[in-house]
């Protein structure tokens, strides 16, 4: 199985709650340029999963528009404070696509070193829109590896 996973995009800094936290003007506008200028290496990419939360929802219809595509779903398990092992777990029904999940730190970093390593001690950083690609015999522990990431300028 391949998958993407991506930090969204650049968020305001305060709203009501934290799952509220919109997109900012110069995020979209960036997230917007990074993922045109790099649709080409993310053509694979054939459903959009991401977090409840505002700014992942933002991200992710941003992503599908730019890439062309219709299959977006939202999945609980992807917020920040989630479970790395249960993030994974999630992407069991998928493992015939190729997603691209919409999540947050410091989730991103645990799942990418979860499945990767074998391990969540030793987290990645991620920045916002920060995109890596992981082809894993099946999405769980130490049974990934990073193939390639994306930052943003």
């Amino acid at each position: 199985m391949k998958f993407y996973l991506m930090r969204h995009g650049e968020a305001e800094a305060y709203a009501a709650t934290d799952a509220a936290r919109c997109l900012t003007a110069e995020g979209k506008r960036k997230l917007t340029g990074f993922i045109g200028d790099i649709a080409a290496e993310l053509q694979d990419v054939n459903a959009i999963l991401h977090s409840p939360y505002k700014r992942a929802t933002q991200t992710a219809g941003i992503v599908a528009e730019t890439l062309g595509i219709s299959a977006i779903e939202v999945l609980p398990e992807w917020i920040p404070e989630g479970s790395p092992s249960a993030a994974l777990v999630s992407l069991e029904p998928f493992a015939d696509l190729t997603p691209l999940v919409v999540t947050h730190l410091p989730l991103v970093g645990y799942v990418t070193a979860l499945c990767c390593e074998g391990s969540e001690h030793y987290p990645l950083p991620f920045v916002c829109g920060e995109i890596v690609r992981i082809q894993a015999d099946w999405p769980a522990a130490g049974l990934g590896q990073m193939l390639q990431n994306w930052r943003p300028v």
